[in-house]
């Protein structure tokens, strides 16, 4: 698996008042991510429908997890994501470690169904209580009906593809966040 570190510097300072300031308080690994469209764009305030966003680099299921400096008690999680160019399920799993990531207790799951005709975007709130959070963790299955695009997949991403462009229907389905804040 291919990771990449984006550090906590590279966030612009968008917390709000009641949000945990991710960016003084945690390192983010990510398995991929596309160029274009960085782990950053998770962090950078541009939230909703249109908001930036990270779409990953692979195809197949990613992770997303929160390493915090210090453990932190979390209670709120909310995550969005958009899809405009196809019909896909997402599968996001949210887990949590407090042993410093040795191992993650699943703290909730959630299908986002796109559907270019139907719904396009997703927004989840997760209410939890979590204590002495060391690791948060989201394990996202980009088209968990789909396997079959999975393979050789780089092959056939098109590089010039933007977030808001029709995919063609032999196109890839690849994982992707628009937003990630933890209360």
């Amino acid at each position: 698996m291919n990771r990449e570190i984006v550090r906590g510097s590279a966030w612009p300072e968008v917390a709000k008042k009641d949000e945990l300031d991710l960016v003084s308080l945690a390192t983010v690994f990510v398995s991929s991510e596309q160029a274009r469209f960085p782990i950053d764009n998770v962090f950078d305030g541009q939230r909703g429908p249109g908001g930036s966003c990270w779409i990953a680099g692979s195809a197949g299921e990613q992770t997303v997890t929160l390493t915090f400096a210090k453990p932190q008690n979390v209670r709120q999680v909310n995550i969005e994501s958009e899809e405009h160019g196809r019909t896909r399920t997402q599968e996001i799993g949210l887990f949590v470690s407090s042993d410093g990531g040795e191992t993650y207790h699943e703290q909730a799951q959630r299908e986002f169904h796109f559907s270019p005709y139907g719904a396009t975007f997703e927004r989840e709130e997760w209410t939890l209580s979590a204590s002495a959070v060391t690791h948060l963790q989201l394990r996202i299955a980009p088209d968990k009906l789909d396997k079959a695009t999975e393979t050789n997949a780089l092959d056939r991403i098109n590089k010039s593809v933007t977030f808001s462009q029709v995919r063609k229907p032999n196109q890839l389905s690849l994982a992707s966040l628009t937003s990630l804040i933890v209360r």
